[in-house]
């Protein structure tokens, strides 16, 4: 599959990026960050097991195990760079995402659209869709979210910056042009963006050092 181009259309947007090489973000993404992901959601349904059972009664037992499975079995997925495949839930979107996976396949081919092939960005949209597919078929657990906890704590533990934030984009927001607020919006996602990927550098290198 080539990195070189947009997959819907010749627009000049830079190169896709995907996980092929070795020693670089994506790949280091694809075979490190996600599947760390998925064995935090798994052991988060571990420890909440009695939690459930006891919130839904003793039929969130068999739904955990569910759960537990098919992200295992994602998980595996990931790290041998398995097929995408499709969306097995009827929850939001299904068709669509169903579709353009076929739109690729017929494109590259059944061995092109695999995890570490694929567009990297569409691979991470479509992991955390799989991963809310993962309760979307269960009995109970259908509007449970895993990453309630690490929200609120996300949001309490930076009040400050997201006060500052909201300064900001006030302050700016006045008497600017159409052009003006173009290049405010991309400042913020620039920084948005780079916050995320610098936090991804870090624990890395900690990590090595380690």
């Amino acid at each position: 599959m080539s990195s070189m181009g947009n997959f819907f259309s010749s627009d000049g947007l830079p190169p896709r990026l995907n996980g092929i090489k070795e020693d670089t973000f994506v790949f280091f993404t694809i075979s490190e960050r996600w599947p760390k992901t998925i064995v935090k959601i798994v052991d988060h349904f571990h420890c909440k097991r009695r939690d459930l059972m006891e919130q839904y009664g003793p039929g969130a037992d068999a739904d955990v195990k569910a759960v537990i499975a098919e992200l295992s079995e994602m998980r595996y997925r990931i790290a041998t760079d398995k097929e995408l495949e499709n969306i097995s839930d009827t929850s939001y979107s299904y068709e669509m995402w169903n579709k353009l996976l076929a739109q690729m396949r017929e494109k590259e081919g059944e061995n092109g659209v695999t995890w570490f092939k694929i567009d990297w960005l569409f691979a991470e949209c479509y992991m955390y869709r799989r991963i809310v597919g993962t309760t979307a078929k269960t009995k109970h657990l259908k509007s449970f979210d895993f990453f309630q906890e690490q929200k609120i704590e996300g949001f309490t533990s930076h009040l400050e910056q997201i006060r500052d934030g909201i300064k900001y984009i006030f302050a700016v927001a006045q008497n600017l042009t159409v052009q003006q607020e173009k290049e405010t919006l991309e400042v913020l996602l620039k920084v948005t963006v780079l916050q995320r990927n610098f936090g991804t550098c870090v624990r890395k290198c900690v990590g090595e050092i380690c």
